[in-house]
């Protein structure tokens, strides 16, 4: 992951390193800016593809359009050899190249043909327009603040917080959504002045003026036009998606892994990865020792990773919670309802001294109605209605925050549980090959590499995680080393 900050307007010349200084935990690679009159954007970088030509800001050839990007596209390769047949040229090997020339060839609709997760913004010079842009289902964070002719952006409220004029004035309303789902309103913060851009929209910004838009929606089902898949066929249907999405969020210049659980979800992305890839696979597990033996996943991830000869490396949890919890408040800027924080930031630990991207099976219960506040939906006649609210189905202001079924609180520990980042905590429900997430792990320091040697290799190690061992959040989506 990365984290990207910037402005419109006139802004004190120390504010935007001031906002970078406070998002170098998502890119401790590297950092960059491009200021010019009224506009300045920044970016802190995580290299995972294009590990040496790919800095940020990135500008196109006449330098009149400039872009900062957090994320991935997945279809990066194919959308760019659609360009070129157009005539553009590349310079980089970089994704957010890919959208930046998308942009000149589609303008603002060009969010409509990148799959993955992203949040953006894109000064365009000729236009005096500032576009930003979110994913679908938000995967990726996008905060704003606007005063008059002054709007800013960042990754984080913390970085917006760097301007003296945004108050911390506590949002009673996002506070009430809050202790009623878990989670803020998913265009709100819990800062009544910060706002959020909400999942699959754009904003775009000019002559003092912000136009938010909604450039995607969850398509609504009807049990009259659903197609209808024969039984027998459904689970080759299956596996046919989950393998193609693993292998889409294979692409990377630097070791990957999956977060391990034993699980249904966590094992069929392992499953899937190694019928796609003959590469070495990392896994990562945590366990809970003797003091909480019924939560202990170990030995149902020792199985999986026999299965399948991974490099297989175990956490022994052993917490205390009061050093852990100071530094994952820090990176979840607003408050998140999910305990499995903990225990994901562990296995984060662990995972960034291995590998810088790793997968999980975070999203499959939502997917196939797994939970119980899903299960409501699991007969055919209300499935297609979710979420819709009608039915035996939640209420829609149930997944208001991240448009998707995505119950508050849910996730499991070794399958990375929640990341500590709390707009990104949305699953997509629409497609069972998107029944998991990649997610990014900055540590704070370069990971040491793996003493694994081969496939199969077994490390156990016992910790009792501390403050200043590592600085670990997570954005979802695919796993690399928040």
């Amino acid at each position: 992951m990365c984290g990207i900050a910037g402005y419109a307007g006139v802004a004190p010349p120390d504010l935007l390193p001031s906002m970078l200084r406070e998002l170098k935990h998502r890119g401790p690679d590297d950092d960059g800016l491009h200021v010019e009159p009224g506009i300045g954007l920044g970016s802190t970088r995580l290299a995972i593809i294009d590990l040496h030509t790919g800095r940020q800001p990135i500008a196109n050839a006449d330098e009149s359009a400039w872009i900062v990007f957090n994320g991935e596209i997945y279809n990066f390769r194919a959308l760019r050899d659609t360009l070129q047949g157009k005539g553009h040229t590349f310079r980089t090997q970089s994704e957010p190249e890919v959208v930046l020339k998308a942009y000149e060839a589609f303008g603002p609709a060009c969010v409509e043909r990148l799959r993955g997760m992203f949040a953006f913004a894109l000064w365009d010079r000729r236009q005096r327009r500032l576009l930003l842009a979110r994913d679908r289902l938000g995967k990726k964070p996008l905060y704003y603040w606007q005063r008059g002719a002054l709007f800013l952006f960042a990754s984080e409220p913390k970085a917006l917080l760097c301007h003296p004029a945004i108050a911390r004035t506590l949002d009673w309303d996002a506070l009430h959504h809050y202790l009623a789902f878990g989670y803020t309103p998913r265009a709100r913060s819990i800062f009544a002045e910060i706002a959020k851009l909400p999942p699959g929209h754009t904003a775009v910004f000019t002559e003092g003026r912000l136009a938010v838009a909604r450039y995607w929606t969850l398509p609504e089902g009807s049990t009259a036009s659903a197609e209808r898949i024969a039984p027998k066929d459904a689970p080759q249907l299956v596996r046919h998606e989950l393998r193609e999405a693993v292998r889409l969020r294979l692409e990377s210049d630097v070791p990957l892994g999956v977060f391990l659980s034993g699980g249904i979800d966590s094992s069929a992305v392992v499953a899937s990865m190694r019928e796609v890839t003959s590469q070495r696979i990392a896994t990562f597990t945590v366990g809970f020792g003797p003091s909480a033996p019924s939560y202990d996943e170990l030995p149902h991830a020792r199985m999986v990773a026999r299965r399948f000869e991974t490099d297989h490396h175990e956490e022994i949890l052993e917490p205390v919670v009061a050093d852990v919890l100071p530094t994952i408040v820090h990176h979840f800027d607003e408050p998140f309802a999910d305990s499995s924080a903990i225990p994901t930031f562990v296995v984060a630990q662990s995972t960034a001294r291995h590998v810088k991207v790793a997968l999980s099976g975070i999203g499959g219960d939502e997917t196939f109605a797994g939970y119980r506040a899903t299960s409501a939906c699991a007969s055919p006649s209300s499935t297609r209605r979710c979420p819709g609210g009608s039915g035996r189905c939640p209420p829609p202001s149930r997944y208001a925050s991240c448009g998707s079924l995505r119950p508050a609180g849910a996730g499991g520990a070794g399958s990375g549980g929640s990341p500590p980042v709390a707009i990104s905590r949305c699953p997509t429900a629409t497609s069972a090959g998107r029944a998991f997430s990649r997610t990014a792990i900055s540590p704070a320091w370069p990971p040491r590499p793996s003493a694994a040697a081969g496939r199969g290799a077994w490390t156990t190690r016992s910790a009792r995680p501390s403050v200043g061992a590592v600085t670990a959040t997570l954005s979802m989506g695919r796993f690399v080393s928040t």
